[in-house]
This record gives structure tokens, sequence and C-alpha cells, in this order.
């Protein structure tokens, strides 16, 4: 998890905070297959620890963290769940995609564009 990078949620509509959980989600299962056999992690507070150290220093998301109970920033379970709650933009993200997708056809009527011309649009 190195090379990770920092996340704003809140600032860059691009970026989706399920996105950024479950690339978390993957890398500790990961880990936790290569742990040799009897050892036991404290897996949800170092987990928590690892999704709160990636979020981008002052941004909206750090904030809200800072806010959060000791028992909620320890547990990556109820973390996960508030990061969710206050961050979901699912219904944004899909409303950018249709609005681009709606311009695409709209401009490729009139200048008769090509898939190009959409992908830099709906991106």
């Amino acid at each position: 998890m190195g090379n990770s990078k920092y996340i704003e949620l809140r600032e860059d509509i691009g970026q989706n905070v399920d996105h950024f959980l479950r690339g978390f989600t993957l890398a500790f299962a990961e880990t936790l297959v290569k742990l040799p056999e009897g050892a036991t992690p404290e897996l949800s507070e170092s987990s928590a620890y690892w999704v709160i150290t990636h979020l981008k220093s002052k941004s909206e998301a750090a904030r809200f963290v800072s806010h959060l109970t000791a028992e909620t920033t320890r547990d990556y379970s109820a973390l996960t769940q508030a990061l969710r709650k206050q961050f979901e933009n699912t219904a944004e993200l899909e409303e950018e995609q249709r609005y681009a997708e709606e311009l695409f056809l709209s401009l490729r009527q009139r200048r008769g564009q090509t898939i190009d011309d959409y992908i830099r649009l709906a991106h």
C-alpha cells in the first residue's frame, strides 16, 4: 500500500468513496493471506488507521474524521460506514455521466464527432 494516493473525497467529484474504500479492503485481504499461521493482527484498528492516514491533509474528509469519536475511528467497519454516509456521491457521478452522454449525442449529431470525442467529454 506504499503507493496509495491521498484522497480528498468531496473536492474531486471523480473520487468515489466506495472505490477508495474497496482498494483498502483488497489490500487488507492480501495482507491477511500473507500473515503466518496463528498471527492475529489488530485488523480493524490498523485498517481504520490506514484509511485515515490516506486522507489528504486538511481536506473535508480529514476534517470530518477528526470530529468522529475515538470508538468510530478505531473500528474499520464503523469508520467506513461513516465515510460512506457522509461522502456518498454515486448519484452525482451517474448524473455527470448521463450529462456527458447527452452532450455527446447532441454534439455528435451536429458535428459528426467520433467516440474519442465522447471519451474526452465523459472523463
